[in-house]
Formats: C-alpha cells, sequence, structure tokens
C-alpha cells in the first residue's frame, strides 16, 4: 500500500512540477560556460517537458488512488500498471530530451 501512497505523491509532484514554470535567471545564463549545462537548463524550461509532466503526473495520482483504495482485489494489476506508467514516462522523457538536443545543435 505504500508502494501506490508514493507514486500518488510523485504524480501530485510531477503535475505541480508542470504546473510551474521556471523563469531564466540571465546571470547564471551568462556565467555559465559549459554547453551542455545550458542545453539541459532550456530543456527543463521547456514545453514539452512540462506537458510530459502533467500527463504522466495525473496518471500516477490516479493509479496511486485506485491501487490505495482497491489494494485487496487489485494490487497486482495496479502495480503491473504503475510500472507500465513509469516505464513509459521514462522512455517519453528520454525520447523528447534527445529531439530537443538535436534540435538545438
Amino acid at each position: 500500500m505504500d508502494f501506490f501512497i508514493n507514486f500518488g505523491i510523485l504524480g501530485i509532484a510531477l503535475i505541480i512540477l508542470g504546473k510551474s514554470k521556471i523563469r531564466k535567471n540571465n546571470q547564471t545564463q551568462k556565467l555559465n560556460n559549459i554547453k551542455i549545462l545550458d542545453k539541459l537548463l532550456c530543456y527543463m524550461e521547456s514545453d514539452m517537458l512540462m506537458n510530459i509532466n502533467l500527463k504522466y503526473g495525473k496518471l500516477l495520482l490516479i493509479t496511486g488512488i485506485i491501487g490505495a483504495l482497491f489494494y485487496n482485489i487489485l494490487g497486482l494489476l495496479m502495480v503491473f500498471i504503475t510500472v507500465l506508467i513509469v516505464t513509459f514516462y521514462l522512455v517519453n522523457l528520454f525520447m523528447s530530451g534527445y529531439k530537443f538536443y538535436i534540435n538545438i545543435k
């Protein structure tokens, strides 16, 4: 049951992260000489990542709530679905990061 509560909290965190927009700090951008770090910061501020966080945050929150409520009946099925959602989240995260990195070059 703690498994589902933890993923529910992760879903809430992803939703909050998707809703909040990080503002650029111009001073840190001028002092930053590392190109990869600059590209990573641009990706973290992109709308593409915001949409991924919102989509999968909602899914993780829903599966966390359903898994916690119906733990005895649907426990193993919800574990499988939650692990599948987390896997798709990571795959989409890395694929969109790679596409963003290629487009910046």
